[in-house]
């Protein structure tokens, strides 16, 4: 079931957070300074930079978890009207993130999302705040030199996930291997940016496929016996068939 949250403005941002944390002082700073929040809080180094995105790790701002916020950057005018008529990637990272939840998917926690609106309508920069998971990426957890079996039942528990998430008519859009997160074995799916529900089978379809040759891509050279079995279990529950073997 959802959870209660609250809308908030401040200056030129605004964004909704859950109400379990209104309490939280300095998530409240947070929210109304992101920039101000990160130089204050995170730890240094980033947990992933690049030009389109950067991943702090904020350790002191939860009473019961760090906290991470995901900055997504806007490169020129051109990329601030597009973004104006659509959803920016901060809020289908929450969007998707609460629906996850709903459906019985375990996730990290959504704590907030911000938008900055600049020259009054323009959708700027925004920024995607959840709770940290700690654990491993399945690409991470292939190259720790982990034994076969361990990485088959790992495997097959991924599979598993993705399929279910299928099933809702729901695709990630990225499943690459580090997209992947093994927590007390459990599967979490990461980086929610493109996730989609569609609303017809073709549609579906087309992007299931898409899912399907972008997770098997990382195994197929380096992990043969992984690939195979995979494409396997794809195949009998009706999914892999348009993979070129």
């Amino acid at each position: 079931m959802s959870r209660t949250t609250r809308v908030f403005t401040h200056n030129n941002l605004k964004g909704i957070y859950h109400f379990d944390y209104e309490s939280e002082e300095e998530l409240q700073y947070c929210l109304e300074n992101p920039d101000h929040a990160i130089a204050k809080y995170a730890i240094y180094p980033p947990l992933k930079e690049d030009q389109k995105t950067t991943i702090n790790l904020l350790p002191n701002i939860l009473n019961d978890s760090r906290l991470v916020i995901k900055a997504y950057n806007t490169s020129n005018r051109w990329h601030a009207v597009r973004r104006s008529v659509s959803n920016s990637r901060a809020k289908n990272c929450w969007t998707y993130a609460k629906k996850l939840q709903d459906l019985g998917f375990l996730v990290a926690d959504p704590v907030a999302f911000i938008q900055e609106y600049v020259l009054g309508k323009l959708k700027g920069r925004s920024w995607y705040l959840y709770k940290f998971i700690d654990g491993h990426t399945w690409a991470d957890y292939l190259r720790t030199g982990s034994d076969e079996p361990s990485q088959l039942l790992a495997l097959d528990k991924i599979i598993d996930t993705l399929h279910s998430l299928w099933e809702h008519r729901i695709t990630h859009g990225d499943t690459k291997s580090s997209n992947i997160l093994l927590s007390n074995n459990q599967i979490l799916l990461l980086d929610l940016d493109v996730m989609k529900q569609h609303h017809n089978k073709k549609s579906a379809q087309s992007a299931v496929n898409r899912d399907v040759s972008r997770f098997l891509r990382d195994l197929e050279k380096d992990y043969p016996n992984l690939y195979e079995f995979s494409l396997k279990k794809l195949c009998k529950i009706g999914l892999g068939s348009h993979v070129n073997r």
